[in-house]
């Protein structure tokens, strides 16, 4: 009988480097979704420390506190667009994450389909195996009958 050769075999290798493709897209957004929430924090730490040091100082001119106050306004526009920015990230997580869940299930199904072929593959091949094995004991019974006759 023949080697075993299954005909979809391009399309599952072809299957895992899909799969492959997917998770290195996953892990780059799961990278920028961090870097984002990193700059958030960055950002907010930066808040918090004027708003502490212009509480700590006893004597500020209005021009000094026009400046802070112009600031802290860019300081939380910079975090709002930030937060707009992590949404934006978080949702091509999401994306990422559907795309990997169905390159896995494509790549499943094939697998899948490997498998049954093998499994018929080796029962076909267990009975041409076994016919051969019956055809060889009804010759030998036969040679042993005419023999003895």
């Amino acid at each position: 009988m023949k080697k075993y050769n299954f005909r979809l075999q391009r399309v599952l290798e072809i299957k895992n480097v899909m799969q492959k493709l997917r998770e290195r897209e996953l892990t780059k957004a799961l990278t920028a979704l961090e870097i984002e929430e990193l700059t958030l924090e960055e950002h907010k730490k930066m808040r918090i420390g004027y708003q502490t040091e212009v509480r700590e100082r006893k004597r500020i001119t209005a021009f000094e506190m026009r400046i802070y106050s112009l600031y802290f306004a860019f300081l939380q526009s910079e975090i709002e667009s930030q937060l707009i920015r992590i949404v934006n990230c978080k949702n091509e997580v999401q994306s990422r994450k559907k795309n990997l869940t169905e390159a896995y299930r494509d790549k499943r199904v094939i697998e899948n389909l490997k498998q049954k072929s093998r499994q018929q593959y080796k029962r076909d091949y267990d009975k041409e195996e076994q016919v051969e094995n019956d055809e060889i004991s009804l010759s030998s019974f036969f040679k042993e009958s005419n023999v003895s006759i």
